[in-house]
């Protein structure tokens, strides 16, 4: 074991940024990124190498973009649940008038 290893996937010296590069310039045939949108190179591609290169910024600007996604989802769902509460006490106001006009109803026929 005194060879030097520079597998990085084997614990060598290399920064992940190297791999990364060294990642980006494989192109075995049948690469799994040809069936992606724009091909090897593409736009999907693209991001997916700048994700691995950066993992703490693309992360932040995917909490970024989806911010706004999840407050406008907590404001929905509250919308929501105000309004099923409010049906549901709509539908037992109508049920208890319906009852009580029913005995009356009963009161006044017998």
């Amino acid at each position: 074991m005194a060879e030097d290893n520079n597998d990085p996937i084997l614990g060598g010296s290399e920064s992940s940024g190297d791999f990364v590069e060294g990642f980006a310039s494989i192109n075995p045939p049948g690469s799994p990124f040809q069936n992606w949108p724009g091909g090897e190179g593409g736009w999907l591609h693209q991001i997916v190498l700048y994700a691995a290169k950066e993992p703490w910024q693309f992360c932040w600007y995917v909490l970024l973009l989806l911010s706004p996604m999840f407050c406008i989802s907590a404001v929905l769902s509250w919308k929501l649940a105000q309004a099923l509460d409010a049906q549901e006490k709509d539908k037992a106001r109508k049920n208890k008038k319906k009852a009580n006009l029913s005995k009356v109803k009963k009161g006044k026929s017998d």
